[in-house]
């Protein structure tokens, strides 16, 4: 028995109870170690396994990208010998070259071209930039409250940290695998523009005018489609992109910024080849028919 000043007694632990509440304590501390370790593995195991994912897609992507260019590439090539060898069979291109001296604009490659060429460029560059704000925007404001909720519910930093990385992740997956299906999307598109134009081809060799009128309609409409997909994303780019994420984002002023440039390049260049291709389905097209049904009504009144 020990006194104390208040008069009051107390008896001191033995050893054997010394021990005991030190191994006690000791044995809790291990598993909680041990808890937390095995978290942490858990949550690096996630973690790779969202990487390796994300490695994949890019890798995807990448490949779908040049197979892209390389059509693109292939195509303008094509184009250009058939407008030299119509120039040199035809006696009109020449005036259609001195148009463009007076336009300001070079015999070869219109400005027209030069500018989508350009704008096509600055989306893939952006493309790999800035990719955390961009999931984040197209991300639903909903989704987002409940992680950062889950995320303060947490009580070690640590957890937390680990917990906001993995839904980072998450979403960044999500909108490289919705930029690949839109570049899916795109390359289908390129490719019925292709067989637009082959069907363009083909209705100018038609000798009855019945014939080329029904080719030309053919023809137009995977142009009409091109041109309301394009409008569709013009009147609203953010809902339509932030739609084919799953989810309606929330329309600010830095959200908007944000993607003006991407959004604006992608619209204008589809805008100005759809112009293009429009305009030489429907002008040219028009007035060949046009000036052959003259000389045959010329010939019958001879």
């Amino acid at each position: 028995m020990v006194g104390t000043r208040s008069d009051t007694s107390t008896t001191p632990y033995t050893k054997e109870q010394e021990e005991s509440a030190a191994a006690i304590l000791k044995e809790r501390k291990e598993k909680k170690e041990a808890k937390k370790k095995a978290l942490l593995e858990v949550q690096a195991a996630k973690k790779k396994k969202l990487e390796e994912e994300m490695e994949r897609v890019k890798r995807e992507e990448e490949e779908k990208l040049k197979e892209v260019e390389v059509v693109v590439v292939v195509e303008e090539d094509e184009e250009e010998e058939e407008e030299e060898e119509e120039e040199e069979e035809e006696e009109i291109p020449l005036v259609r070259t001195m148009r463009r001296k007076e336009r300001g604009e070079s015999s070869g490659v219109s400005e027209d071209e030069k500018k989508l060429e350009k704008m096509m460029s600055e989306w893939v560059t952006n493309l790999s930039l800035g990719e955390d704000e961009e999931a984040l925007i197209y991300i639903p404001q909903d989704e987002r409250d409940v992680a950062v909720a889950k995320i303060k519910a947490l009580a070690d930093p640590l957890e937390q940290q680990a917990l906001e990385e993995e839904k980072r992740m998450e979403w960044k997956l999500l909108l490289r695998r919705q930029r690949r299906r839109r570049i899916e999307a795109a390359t289908e598109l390129e490719k019925e523009l292709a067989a637009a134009a082959e069907q363009h081809t083909k209705a100018l060799a038609q000798e009855d005018l019945q014939n080329k009128l029904d080719a030309i309609a053919k023809s137009i409409d995977p142009i009409e489609r091109m041109v309301n997909f394009v409008k569709l994303i013009a009147e609203d780019p953010l809902s339509f992109l932030g739609r084919a994420m799953g989810g309606a984002p929330v329309e600010t002023n830095q959200e908007k910024e944000t993607s003006q440039h991407m959004e604006t390049s992608m619209i204008e260049g589809a805008l100005v080849k759809i112009t293009s291709l429009t305009k030489v389905a429907m002008g040219e097209a028009g007035m060949r028919i046009l000036t052959e049904n003259l000389k045959g009504n010329e010939f019958n009144r001879e």
